[in-house]
């Protein structure tokens, strides 16, 4: 630790703060702390000495960090990130303090509000219905992710579960972990703990969850075989079932992309599609509020202590009451969601297995063209229907993604062409 004349960097008290913490902290909380004193604080008050640190000085940062504080120099942070901070800073500063360090000044500060809508989204039955028809309709490992967060309650860092965790006899998933990613490379990705103790819990899932679990583990299975027949620096193995292409654990934030860019998708075209305008901002969050929100209606009727045992909201004690009773709570759970997807008309399509993500909509395009025997597309329009960037080069698209929908389309049309001109 540096000292001139007695007087300590902050850089180097909020470090020592920071190891000694360590020890009493999840390791998510670490790695939160360790990015926003690293990137933030350290950057803007590391060469200040302690004894030098004053309210001004803490309030003005804070503001600051309100108006400029991105690094990428597009704006300032969100309120939840400057919280983060001044919590940190608080402890640092009431350690200085008790050990007399530094001499005692007003801990309290204020920071504006950012005054974004942090409204969380219910959707209605409807709207609900349509959104899981999108999802069924255009499968892949993200949006698969999502479904299963609505029909679980899964805090959407809980979805990292692996194969292992899922019992298909008796359809119980098994939450025990997280995934810790935070400032890590993908390779040292790896699982954690759970948010709290109560957040380890059995889930009974519906039909239509177990369903699009084991159709996700047959391709997870598929990708393992074809990354050992064709090996690329690129991919990672990982045992967690949602994955990206490459094989890494699906990410909260990756999945925070998919669902805007599904959310997009459904503004763009949901009153052609559905006849009626989507209006609905969601969060990966909302599905699991949405799930709580259902089962307490009515038509449910479900108890609120079977389902915060459910969703792990109940403190420790209470869920230990309730243990002895998760059979027949998750029975009657279970039954009420499989009624709600069956009369609300929710269905997976016939289980294709495609090698390519385009190769849904090329099916779904073909079955409703099928009569005219031949179907031609420009450039442009090809990519339009499949969401192709218009900046995907014309030789990428012969040279990687027709090869594949050609290769799934075989399967189910033998004399199926699709040829560029």
């Amino acid at each position: 630790m540096f000292a001139k004349k007695n007087k300590i960097l902050y850089s180097d008290w909020i470090y020592e703060w920071l190891i000694e913490k360590k020890e009493y902290i999840k390791e998510s909380t670490y790695a939160n702390y360790s990015n926003n004193i690293f990137n933030h604080i350290i950057p803007k008050l590391g060469n200040i000495y302690i004894q030098d640190l004053n309210h001004k000085i803490i309030q003005d940062f804070l503001l600051n960090l309100f108006k400029s504080g991105r690094k990428d120099g597009t704006g300032g942070l969100s309120e939840k990130t400057i919280k983060d901070i001044t919590i940190i800073i608080k402890g640092s500063l009431r350690k200085a303090i008790n050990e007399e360090k530094i001499r005692h000044f007003e801990l309290s500060f204020i920071y504006p509000r950012d005054n974004k809508d942090s409204k969380i989204y219910i959707l209605s039955k409807h709207e609900q219905n349509k959104l899981t028809n999108y999802v069924l309709e255009n499968l892949t490992n993200r949006n698969i992710g999502l479904l299963i967060s609505l029909y679980s309650g899964l805090r959407i860092g809980e979805a990292a579960f692996t194969e292992n965790d899922f019992n298909p006899e008796t359809g119980v998933l098994t939450i025990d972990k997280a995934l810790q990613y935070n400032n890590l490379r993908v390779k040292d990705f790896h699982f954690g703990e759970t948010k709290t103790i109560n957040s380890e819990r059995e889930v009974a899932l519906p039909k239509v969850a177990c369903e699009a679990i084991l159709r996700t583990i047959d391709r997870v299975k598929e990708f393992d075989r074809y990354m050992l027949e064709h090996p690329n620096p690129h991919f990672t193995h990982s045992e967690s079932i949602f994955r990206t292409e490459y094989g890494s654990p699906i990410t909260s934030h990756s999945f925070r992309e998919v669902l805007k860019r599904v959310e997009d998708d459904l503004i763009a075209n949901c009153e052609t599609l559905y006849g009626f305008k989507w209006t609905k901002h969601v969060t990966p969050h909302s599905f699991r509020h949405m799930h709580i929100s259902y089962l307490q209606s009515k038509e449910m009727s479900i108890k609120i202590s079977d389902i915060m045992s459910r969703v792990g909201h109940a403190n420790y004690e209470t869920t230990m009451v309730y243990t002895h009773k998760l059979k027949r709570s998750e029975g009657n759970t279970v039954q009420a969601l499989n009624n709600f997807v069956e009369n609300n008309a929710f269905h997976f399509l016939a289980l294709q297995k495609w090698s390519c993500k385009y190769s849904q909509k090329i099916y779904s395009l073909i079955e409703e063209s099928y009569k005219l025997g031949k179907l031609e597309l420009s450039l442009d329009e090809f990519k339009h229907y499949l969401g192709i960037s218009s900046s995907y080069q014309p030789r990428h698209i012969s040279g990687n993604i027709i090869p594949k929908i050609q290769q799934d389309m075989l399967k189910h049309y033998p004399n199926f062409q699709c040829q560029s001109i």
